[in-house]
């Protein structure tokens, strides 16, 4: 079965439950540290990132309180338009790494959506580049809709 064809059905699936509260903590090795905020109900949060290469990774790190939660994780370029993002997200205690698709390198509109249902716990959020403009540094916006 295909990622996308279970990705699809687990959306279907969160759309009957009850979404709980979750929240992105500060990007790893970014400069704009920000402490860690849980969502009151159905949220969205954004964290700004910056990549100073074609093969660094901005790592978020993600925490699910209460019960599950349906999350869509997605990018939009900063600075030059073309840079385009992928979201890929783990659980920290391992197991698979579920991997969306790569953006359309906007610097106006979100795209590249994973979409996943998580259980409560802490999970590794990487924001990597999928294909761009070849100009480092280079950014964007990761956001997070409950």
């Amino acid at each position: 079965m295909s990622r996308r064809l279970i990705r699809g059905g687990i959306a279907l699936l969160a759309a009957a439950l009850f979404l709980a509260p979750a929240g992105i903590a500060t990007a790893a090795g970014t400069t704009n540290d920000v402490a860690h905020q849980a969502a009151a109900s159905a949220a969205t949060q954004s964290r700004n990132f910056s990549i100073p290469n074609a093969r660094a990774r901005a790592v978020f790190s993600y925490s699910v309180r209460g019960g599950k939660s349906f999350v869509v994780f997605d990018t939009r370029d900063a600075g030059i338009a073309g840079d385009r993002w992928i979201v890929s997200i783990r659980a920290s205690s391992g197991g698979p790494t579920l991997v969306g698709s790569c953006g359309d390198g906007s610097t106006s509109h979100f795209s590249g959506a994973l979409a996943v249902l998580l259980s409560p716990g802490n999970y590794k959020v990487s924001v990597s580049l999928c294909r761009g403009v070849g100009v480092f540094p280079a950014g964007g916006t990761l956001r997070a809709r409950t």
